[in-house]
């Protein structure tokens, strides 16, 4: 869950960038600072139109394309509707009855995909064009009740529409961030000329200024847009009991969370370190609350820790 919402997030700061270069190249000299400053400066509601435009425009591309991209990224298997593999057909049907229960008309692809980290996760441009895929390792190291609440938090997702409303969100910061990058890089070039008339700026330098600028308000951006992921995730989590109901949900996360100290201990094991248990008592707060984390990540993590999650359900469903 966490490596797909932080491949999105790469992927769509990638495509602004990227349409930021071409929109400088294609309007030429109208974007460098001294022309910059005579056009943009008694119109900023020119400048934040344009800033609008091309910050939604990268959002929306991510979003059209992620299906097509997360299936080729992680190589998925859509599984067939006459598939005889019973694990395959058991997820299928789930994903179908959770979609019908939470009134999705289009039923979801789902696929499988190869990999050791149990994990699992939603994605498409909307409701009625969504996918739902799942590890392998997922359906080897959790009983079916706990597959039960992952694709139910899945679906929920889905039903939640939070793909549109995480791509609203990434074009609204995109199209600030593009515009104060734009407005700071303008300041800075016109500092640093001063008032000397015979000073001429290189609009180069202007657009690498605005680069640097644009990537360290990305980073500010990418707080706000994981801090509302956070919030998703709990939203998801209750929307996955009413589904799945909440035995089957805390079970999920309860098996995570089991699953991650696990992959912890082993993983100081086999550097040497020492470990205060093997058991999954142990009281080591990973991602899911099992080892003490840094404000940093704190700030940028997309999920929030599994402890939380449980703790929050269990208050939820009293």
């Amino acid at each position: 869950m966490f490596m797909r919402s932080l491949l999105m997030l790469a992927v769509s700061l990638g495509v602004s960038i990227v349409l930021s270069s071409m929109s400088y190249a294609i309007v030429g000299q109208l974007f460098s600072t001294e022309v910059a400053m005579k056009y943009f400066n008694n119109d900023l509601l020119r400048l934040f139109t344009y800033c609008l435009i091309w910050g939604f425009a990268g959002a929306f591309i991510t979003l059209l394309c992620s299906k097509w991209f997360i299936k080729r990224f992680y190589r998925i298997k859509i599984i067939n509707h006459n598939t005889s593999n019973p694990d395959e057909r058991y997820i299928l049907q789930k994903v179908y009855t959770y979609a019908a229960t939470a009134g999705i008309k289009k039923m979801p692809e789902v696929g499988i995909y190869a990999d050791n980290s149990p994990n699992a996760f939603a994605t498409g441009p909307s409701k009625n064009k969504s996918l739902v895929a799942v590890s392998s390792a997922l359906m080897q190291q959790l009983n079916r009740e706990e597959v039960d609440g992952v694709l139910a938090h899945e679906v929920a997702h889905i039903a939640n529409g939070d793909m549109v409303t995480m791509t609203l969100l990434q074009g609204i910061v995109n199209s600030f961030v593009l515009f104060f990058s734009k407005i700071i890089s303008i300041a800075i070039a016109s500092a640093i000329s001063g008032s000397d008339k015979e000073t001429k700026y290189d609009p180069r330098i202007s657009f690498v200024i605005e680069m640097v600028v644009y990537i360290l308000l990305c980073v500010v951006g990418m707080a706000i847009t994981n801090w509302y992921s956070r919030k998703r995730e709990f939203r998801a989590d209750h929307g996955g009991a009413q589904l799945a109901g909440k035995k089957s949900m805390v079970s999920a996360l309860k098996k995570l969370q089991h699953l991650e100290i696990l992959a912890y201990n082993n993983g100081m094991r086999q550097q040497g370190m020492q470990t205060s248990s093997d058991t999954a008592t142990a009281s080591l707060k990973i991602s899911g609350g099992h080892r003490k984390v840094s404000l940093f990540t704190k700030i940028f993590s997309t999920h929030p820790p599994l402890t939380d999650r449980i703790a929050r359900l269990s208050q939820n469903f009293m």
